[in-house]
């Protein structure tokens, strides 16, 4: 069975997303509640193809569904997520609704392509290096993102990363960008603040106040590291975008992934990734693209207020609302 096409993804989970049922349980449950019909609407969509039972809530799952109704073995359903989860499936990757329209308009691009300056990332680890080792580990270390002391920096910036986790991603991703996540969770964990539900302008009050009550770094040493620091900090944005993006069309620097391909141990990869996602044993492996993404090859499920599917192919018409 080869790969299930963007439009019938489309056509089968706006379906869901439109139905009563689907806007009657987004009415009486909560944000979370939602998100998890959300992930369960794909998998039912993706893994199943025939949701006809998606409403059984017997069903929390399409493990749950294969097992059952198709009397499948864990062996067997292992192989279906391996073949239509994996290897004729999407890679998702979770981004904050705010990013939608220019990635309509642009596709999914590197933060290389974003133009996110490396040389203004790199002072800010160096001044904040300085503080930590001036004042005793007073200031914390910021480094541009948390997998950059586990891989070369310029690799980082020139990959657009996915999972097949879903639950995790939704998790993880998201609110921010990965730089501003990363920069406020070190500042929240140092300083025991709390930015949650605050605007850009109020986290970056709260920031500057604590070091001037902290009366550790001189006015000048503050005004400079919030100077620094200010092109990364942004609000959270709790609506949250789920992409989905063609297995088969990656094109990944991924030393696993690759070694894989070489030794023609693909089959060993995939089991693996799809029993980690049926297991959730918290081998949330993520897979690397090392190029810009055209808008023509992403399927992007807005999920806030009601989730509606959108193809490049209503990029104009959706565009003409903004």
């Amino acid at each position: 069975m080869s790969q299930l096409g963007k439009e019938k993804v489309k056509e089968d989970l706006n379906s869901i997303f439109t139905s009563k049922q689907f806007i009657s349980y987004c009415k009486n449950h909560s944000e979370k509640d939602r998100y998890w019909l959300i992930k369960r609407a794909i998998e039912f969509v993706l893994m199943v193809g025939d949701y006809q039972d998606f409403w059984n809530f017997n069903y929390n799952s399409a493990y749950d569904y294969l097992a059952d109704r198709k009397n499948a073995s864990y062996e067997e359903i292992a192989k279906i997520y391996a073949k239509k989860f994996v290897r004729e499936g999407y890679l998702f990757h979770i981004t904050p609704a705010s990013n939608e329209i220019r990635i309509l308009r642009n596709g999914l691009l590197t933060p290389a392509s974003k133009e996110i300056d490396l040389e203004k990332s790199q002072n800010l680890e160096q001044y904040s290096r300085y503080l930590n080792n001036e004042y005793n580990n007073y200031f914390p270390i910021i480094i541009p993102n948390e997998e950059f002391n586990k891989s070369d920096e310029s690799n980082r910036y020139n990959n657009i990363y996915f999972g097949f986790d879903l639950k995790y991603l939704l998790e993880k991703y998201g609110t921010s960008s990965e730089l501003s996540r990363f920069i406020k969770m070190a500042l929240e964990m140092k300083f025991n603040l709390d930015f949650q539900g605050k605007s850009r302008e109020e986290i970056l009050e709260i920031i500057r106040n604590k070091l001037i009550k902290d009366s550790i770094l001189s006015m000048d040493e503050i005004i400079k590291i919030m100077r620094l620091l200010e092109p990364y900090i942004e609000a959270d944005d709790y609506a949250k975008d789920i992409i989905l993006f063609p297995y088969k069309k990656l094109l990944s620097n991924d030393n696993l992934l690759n070694a894989a391909k070489k030794n023609n141990r693909i089959d060993f990869l995939e089991k693996m990734v799809a029993s980690s996602v049926i297991n959730d044993d918290g081998q949330h492996r993520e897979f690397s693209h090392c190029k810009d993404i055209p808008a023509e090859d992403l399927i992007i499920i807005s999920t806030e207020q009601n989730p509606e599917v959108i193809l490049a192919e209503d990029c104009q018409k959706r565009l003409l609302k903004f």
